[in-house]
């Protein structure tokens, strides 16, 4: 059985290292990271299933792009990290399906402050909330 969120997060994960500037994209959220700015990827809130008929279902899952940046200076830190939200965005529109992994319904941007591992406003940067739809058979 293949890992269909793993695999649009995988597909995520290398259209944001993609980008200029972009340092790190680890498979997994790794517990420290020392290398700014950094993209992470992860199932995020409940998800639902239809079911179609018999052994055939349609899962909506939102899944969380985040790109942190260092939070030092912040006039230079928010500069640094603004253009990344339309840069991921348009890499996101070049290819909705992410290389064949799934349909993006919708994306949710946000900038401002990011925490991690459990420590509160330690980065800056973009999470991305993005509701993808799998079609699932057996």
């Amino acid at each position: 059985m293949s890992d269909c969120v793993g695999d649009a997060c995988s597909a995520l994960q290398a259209k944001a290292l993609a980008l200029t500037g972009v340092k790190a994209a680890p498979d997994r959220p790794p517990e420290a990271m020392h290398q700014f700015p950094f993209a992470v990827c992860y199932p995020f809130q409940p998800g639902s299933l239809e079911l179609v008929s018999y052994g055939l279902g349609t899962w909506i899952q939102t899944i969380r792009l985040e790109l942190h940046g260092m939070r030092v200076n912040l006039p230079q830190d928010v500069a640094l990290m603004t253009p990344y939200g339309q840069a991921m965005l348009e890499a996101i529109m070049d290819d909705p399906t992410l290389g064949g992994v799934t349909e993006v319904l919708e994306v949710r941007p946000a900038f401002g402050v990011l925490s991690w591992n459990g420590q509160e406003n330690v980065h800056i940067g973009w999470a991305f909330d993005i509701d993808a739809k799998f079609n699932l058979t057996p």
